[in-house]
């Protein structure tokens, strides 16, 4: 069974759990809304903003992903992450 139209809307600090049994693309999904892959059709968007149509600083500011491999670069270093917190 293939799934081929997919859609959700999540309000801001709205917790969303996401399960489902083994290889029905639960990974893909973060994936895609992580930027790591480029969907076949269709978007991502994330504040009206299609993510395929920002640079990764610009996306870094929309979202975050922290994936399970240890090894991954940041858009911002943590100066400049905390000095836009305070």
């Amino acid at each position: 069974l293939v799934h081929t139209d997919f859609s959700a809307h999540l309000d801001t600090r709205e917790a969303v759990l996401l399960t489902g049994p083994n290889g029905t693309g639960k990974s893909t999904l973060l994936a895609l809304i992580g930027g790591l892959l480029t969907p076949q059709s269709g978007s991502i968007e994330i504040d009206g903003r299609d993510l395929t149509e920002l640079n990764s600083r610009e996306q870094a500011s929309l979202r975050s992903i922290a994936p399970q491999r240890r090894s991954f670069t940041l858009a911002y270093t943590v100066a400049q992450t905390l000095a836009q917190c305070y």
